[in-house]
């Protein structure tokens, strides 16, 4: 296991450097890597190492998914007392995080 920090909003340009420096230092592209979700950082992924399988971080997954979506089932959870579209999405979302898991 290995550990990669680029700077935060680095274009793809910026990205692919630090990835060519990350493979020449190791002498190997991982086949597996994990980053939050930032779109210069995966098409410099796609360019720079293709065989790599490239994932996002389920907490940062997560964490959008609770930003951007879960405001959808207040209305719900305020006529209801709680959301149970919420709770079934919760549900799913970590289930299958468990099941990739293995």
């Amino acid at each position: 296991a290995c550990f990669l920090l680029g700077e935060a909003g680095a274009g793809a340009g910026a990205h692919a450097w630090v990835l060519r420096a990350f493979a020449d230092a190791l002498g190997f592209a991982p086949r597996l890597l994990q980053t939050e979700h930032d779109p210069a950082l995966a098409r410099a992924v796609a360019a720079e190492w293709p065989g790599t399988v490239h994932h996002f971080c389920p907490w940062s997954v997560w964490h959008e998914l609770v930003r951007h979506v879960r405001g959808l089932f207040v209305a719900d959870a305020s006529r209801h007392g709680r959301s149970e579209g919420w709770q079934a999405l919760c549900t799913l979302f970590w289930t299958a995080q468990k099941q990739t898991d293995s």
